[in-house]
């Protein structure tokens, strides 16, 4: 399984960190996944931005979860996918929130800039998505 010995090839690097650099590469896959299926739905496929933004949010999603679940958190059950899938897209819909409502804190109520405002409430979300993953979708002991 090409997974697993990646997964035990970032073990060998990194140590007990290896999980947190598994988590930023399947993030950063799914962010990827999901800037390029937008631009080659919008540009190549000629679709509506407004209509391929959803579908390319969805590849991404997708992606996410997968990397998430196989590769960040080894979990390769079949066992319980389909409440794990949920929790997930529940969890990320949340956070879309959560990233509207901090972009809005942070750019109209405290005045930063809104890229680095985006910036801060990335990390946020990432710091306290990992450990919902970790703890309740995925269900590892910390």
């Amino acid at each position: 399984n090409t997974m697993k010995e990646l997964a035990l090839f970032t073990k060998k690097i990194f140590g007990r960190y290896a999980i947190y650099f598994r988590y930023l590469i399947s993030g950063g896959s799914a962010f990827t996944a999901n800037i390029v299926a937008l631009y080659v739905l919008t540009e190549y496929l000629e679709i509506y931005y407004l209509v391929s933004t959803p579908i390319a949010f969805f590849i991404g999603f997708i992606v996410s979860f997968i990397m998430m679940k196989h590769w960040t958190f080894q979990d390769n059950s079949v066992d319980g996918v389909h409440r794990q899938f949920v929790l997930y897209l529940v969890v990320t819909f949340f956070n879309l929130l959560l990233n509207t409502a901090l972009m809005y804190l942070f750019v109209e109520r405290v005045g930063v800039w809104y890229m680095l405002a985006q910036v801060f409430a990335s990390l946020i979300i990432a710091v306290s998505s990992f450990f919902i993953y970790k703890l309740v979708i995925f269900e590892q002991k910390i």
